[in-house]
């Protein structure tokens, strides 16, 4: 039985036997175009797309060398000054510009700016509180703007940065305020103090073990100044430097043990402002900043 099926014809151009200026030729030519200039298209938005996210990598990358390079600098800021503090806040002499990225950024990438302010917090009140008085600066570090003139200004009379407005929008600016490094030398120099005391108080509890019982001895001060007995501190009937005395050979210690951070040492009698009439005994240590103020304990013999 035959098949009623008829099969498709497949219709084959002979474009080499076609006259070339046959419309058959033209609309060949013209679907061509269209494909390449489609493709074309494609191509330049894929370019297009792929530089932009070049461009902004490579802006996301700049802003983050900024950012690590100026925290680097004040972070080298902070060192320089731990080293020149006590000779630059005595003298109050304040650096150039040029001498002070010298010192913070040997390495002068983009071109860094810096200002530090003249020698603030002095002079102060007698009546201040101990570690309120302090000497500080004010170290400003800045990036300038790349495609416009810098119009930042620092006022070295208070330590006040106004940052250019695209250097403020770009958050180029770092800031050091010396004053809490100051205050924490401050408090250095009480807690020297406190453990001084306790290694005074320790002293005498132990010559007081030895007895093991009761005793009304005075341990602090010698009964005898001319002479030396054993377990009772010399005389001592003005301040003086402790380590002028042979107290920190008698606690074991090194003078070194008694210093400020200044590289004075604690004083110390046990005459003045001292209790050696009746229990409890006492003496009396201080220390003093290089600024004037001055901070002493009353230290009693306990049992």
């Amino acid at each position: 039985m035959q098949s009623d099926k008829k099969s498709s014809a497949h219709i084959a151009i002979d474009w080499e036997g076609l006259p070339k200026d046959h419309p058959a030729h033209r609309q060949r030519g013209a679907a061509f175009l269209l494909v390449v200039t489609m493709l074309l298209g494609a191509m330049l938005v894929l370019a297009g797309s792929f530089r932009a996210r070049v461009v902004h990598q490579a802006q996301v990358t700049f802003e983050q060398d900024q950012r690590q390079y100026l925290d680097t600098v004040i972070k080298d800021s902070h060192n320089w000054y731990q080293r020149v503090a006590l000779s630059i806040e005595v003298s109050g002499d304040t650096p150039t510009e040029a001498d002070l990225l010298q010192q913070i950024a040997p390495e002068r990438r983009f071109g860094v700016r810096a200002a530090i302010s003249s020698r603030l917090g002095l002079p102060c009140s007698t009546t201040a509180s101990f570690g309120s008085c302090v000497p500080y600066r004010v170290i400003a570090v800045w990036l300038p703007p790349i495609s416009s003139p810098d119009t930042t200004t620092f006022n070295q009379a208070n330590g006040a940065l106004t940052p250019d407005p695209a250097v403020a929008a770009a958050g180029t600016t770092r800031i050091f305020d010396t004053k809490l490094y100051q205050q924490g030398l401050m408090v250095q120099i009480s807690e020297l103090l406190k453990t001084t005391a306790s290694r005074l108080q320790n002293f005498a509890r132990a010559q007081q073990s030895v007895i093991g019982s009761p005793s009304f001895e005075n341990y602090f001060r010698s009964s005898d100044c001319g002479r030396a007995i054993s377990g009772h501190f010399p005389c001592v009937d003005t301040y003086q430097p402790i380590t002028s005395t042979t107290i920190p050979s008698m606690l074991g210690l090194l003078n070194s043990d008694f210093q400020t951070p200044w590289g004075d040492v604690v004083q110390i009698s046990n005459l003045l402002d001292s209790n050696n009439s009746s229990m409890p005994f006492s003496l009396s240590i201080k220390a003093s900043s290089p600024w004037g103020q001055t901070v002493s304990y009353q230290v009693q013999q306990t049992d």
